[in-house]
């Protein structure tokens, strides 16, 4: 069993060895700054050749009587292969390229910040070592959106409200527009209206919210605070309550 094994790693390793050559020429060329991921109707010749590539290397796999465990291997090795180039390829290019090349983490997933914006889990106190932690990190990076997006959620979570404001300022002028830029101009309408009351000094995020990105879930509840904040200026208040 042993000799079949070591006979079948031997054909094997020719497609391999093949797409992760093919891969890591892809990934060079869609990491280039003359915007090749940016093109899309070269896209699609990415992906068949990608997907012909795989294809083929399987179907090699299988004709030459490889066995299965080193089948299996192979077939992950080819498909780590091209995960980087296929993660540039159908990445939100709206989100992604701005916000993650500002990082000098490009290739790492779109959907990054979305996972820093999960709901804050553990107790106060870890969550507070982490905040310390990670407010540390950000001195020597300020540039590092996705960890002042994580910074900006545990001081809300944490009630830290200036600071959680502060935080969603400077998103709010480092982003660029997109789904990312809205929550954070969310979060900043959020923490003057709901959190501190303070809905005079939440209309001009809120009327920014509603003007730039209009169809956005968020906007929705935004239009309802400014029906607030206008109810509450014709008894005189500017306030709610």
């Amino acid at each position: 069993m042993s000799a079949l094994s070591v006979t079948s790693i031997g054909p094997a390793l020719g497609p391999t060895v093949l797409c992760a050559l093919l891969g890591a020429a892809l990934h060079l060329v869609l990491s280039q700054k003359s915007g090749v991921v940016d093109r899309p109707f070269l896209r699609p010749i990415f992906l068949c050749t990608i997907f012909l590539a795989f294809t083929t290397s399987c179907a090699l796999l299988v004709e030459r009587e490889v066995a299965l465990p080193v089948v299996g291997a192979c077939t992950i090795l080819i498909l780590l292969s091209f995960l980087p180039a296929l993660v540039q390829l159908l990445g939100d290019q709206e989100v992604r390229a701005p916000l993650l090349k500002s990082m000098g983490l490009r290739h790492r997933s779109p959907w990054g910040w979305r996972w820093r914006c999960r709901m804050v889990l553990g107790s106060e106190e870890a969550c507070r070592g982490r905040l310390e932690k990670k407010t540390l990190a950000l001195t020597a990076r300020p540039i590092d959106a996705m960890l002042r997006l994580e910074v900006m959620e545990l001081c809300l979570f944490l009630g830290e409200l200036e600071l959680a404001l502060y935080h969603a300022h400077v998103l709010d002028e480092m982003l660029p527009t997109g789904d990312a830029h809205a929550h954070c101009l969310w979060r900043q309408a959020h923490i003057l209206a709901e959190r501190q009351l303070l809905l005079a000094e939440a209309q001009p995020v809120l009327n920014r919210l509603v003007t730039t990105y209009p169809e956005d879930s968020r906007s929705n509840h935004a239009r309802r605070l400014i029906e607030l904040f206008q109810s509450s200026s014709s008894d005189g208040t500017g306030n709610p309550g």
